[in-house]
């Protein structure tokens, strides 16, 4: 049986990894880190080696300041940095363009509509997209030239 203790001791330590290892992604020291959010050098290097558990608010201040995602944080899933929907929509839509542009099929202005309502209505991400999704975009909104 897992101890109270000796869980919270792991999660402590897990994140103290995704920390050290999101301040080189952001190619800073633990002192300029902690100064960025206004935290006691100590007290964030005691953090990383799981030794404190950061606050709430050192956490937001972490997603305010550098745009890290809390969830990443704290449980290793999703994305390091956390983007506000608007731009992961910005780059999802750039993407799609871009690979419709590589199939070659002509979109036909009328039709551009239904395809930005159907992209919103299936909430594809970045990684979703792959040429035979978007084959099948087009194909949903009659585009003939679709493959």
């Amino acid at each position: 049986m897992i101890r109270k203790n000796d869980h919270e001791s792991t999660l402590r330590a897990e994140i103290g990894e995704r920390l050290a290892e999101f301040r080189q992604h952001l190619g800073l020291s633990q002192k300029e880190l902690a100064a960025s959010i206004g935290v006691v050098w100590r007290s964030y290097q005691n953090y990383e080696l799981g030794i404190r558990e950061a606050s709430a608010q050192t956490m937001a201040n972490l997603a305010n300041v550098h745009t890290l995602n809390c969830d990443w944080l704290v449980s290793g899933r999703g994305h390091m940095l956390y983007s506000p929907p608007e731009e992961t929509a910005r780059q999802s839509l750039a993407l799609l363009i871009d690979q419709i542009d590589e199939t070659g099929v002509d979109v036909p202005r009328n039709k551009i509509p239904d395809l930005l309502a159907l992209i919103m209505a299936s909430a594809f991400k970045q990684d979703q997209m792959t040429k035979e999704n978007v084959l099948e975009l087009l194909k949903l909104v009659e585009v003939n030239d679709a493959k």
